[in-house]
């Protein structure tokens, strides 16, 4: 189905929609010009958004040149090969050969820009946060669409971590922001700001009992002599001691050293966030703890 919606006489480039189904993108696949090699995290994440319907037929186009081989789309065409579920695309065609060095040089919009296009109140912190929501099972970058789904669902409790946790030096923000986002929904929000303060700030909190923000303490002191860029492991390994150091604090129990977690368990799963079946599980601990010893 294909229905003409604009046309350019002089560069002889035509625009039209077109709902493109897997057999065809297959043959487009077949027949483009010298490409990128696929990267497939990415061709994972826009099959994803077309298996769990967020897929919309986006501004940027699928591109063919004037002898009809296609020169922009080969990511989304695989995914749509992969879903094989027919999907909507806008389409140019008629681009000279020369033109190709020019395509796909511009700098893409982040997904808080998205958000912000559409009227969300949405900024970098809060997407940096959003895709840290799956730890400690997994380290994911999530699209667009995902993202901005994930944040109108749980935007309150992501707000609320992204507002507690100042500006500091303290690195990494977001597996900490990731986990106080979860647990808003299960603690007392109280309570969470207070083991911000603390942490963030290295003191008890004036008034308090120091045994009992001893833990938020141990923290900050434990964080302080690593490095601020984490791979994976790292960062798991750093959300599984911000949570513990959290369930010592929330229980007042005085701890004046955060150990190095022995299990992989989320004590704050998320509905949407935390999924899969216990096998999924038992392989991310284990891919988890192999990242780890490297």
């Amino acid at each position: 189905m294909i229905s003409k919606i604009a046309s350019e006489s002089q560069s002889k480039i035509t625009a039209s929609e077109e709902i493109i189904t897997p057999d065809q993108a297959q043959i487009y696949l077949d027949n483009q010009e010298a490409n990128r090699h696929i990267n497939l995290t990415y061709v994972r994440r826009l099959l994803e958004d077309m298996q769990q319907g967020r897929w919309v037929a986006k501004g940027d186009p699928i591109k063919f040149t004037s002898s009809g081989k296609l020169v922009d789309g080969q990511h989304r065409l695989t995914a749509v090969v992969m879903s094989g579920n027919p999907q909507t695309f806008v389409v140019l065609r008629g681009y000279a050969q020369e033109s190709m060095q020019a395509l796909d040089i511009g700098k893409s919009r982040s997904s808080s820009h998205v958000g912000q296009i559409i009227g969300l109140d949405i900024n970098a912190k809060h997407t940096a946060t959003i895709n840290c929501l799956s730890l400690p099972y997994k380290d994911v970058t999530r699209s667009t669409p995902q993202i901005l789904e994930i944040f109108e669902k749980y935007e309150d409790g992501i707000r609320f971590a992204c507002r507690t946790y100042p500006g500091t030096t303290l690195q990494p923000v977001s597996p900490m922001k990731a986990l106080v986002a979860k647990a808003y929904y299960y603690e007392n929000t109280q309570r969470l700001q207070e083991f911000m303060q603390v942490f963030c700030t290295g003191f008890a909190i004036e008034g308090h009992n120091q045994n009992d923000d001893l833990a938020a303490i141990a923290l900050n002191q434990n964080r302080a002599n690593s490095r601020s860029k984490m791979g994976w492991g790292e960062r798991s390994t750093w959300y599984l001691k911000c949570q513990t150091a959290l369930g010592h604090f929330l229980r007042r129990q005085p701890a004046k050293f955060i150990a190095q977690p022995r299990s992989v368990m989320d004590l704050y799963p998320l509905p949407d966030i935390q999924t899969g079946s216990e096998f999924e599980k038992r392989l991310r601990m284990f891919n988890y703890t192999k990242a780890k010893c490297k």
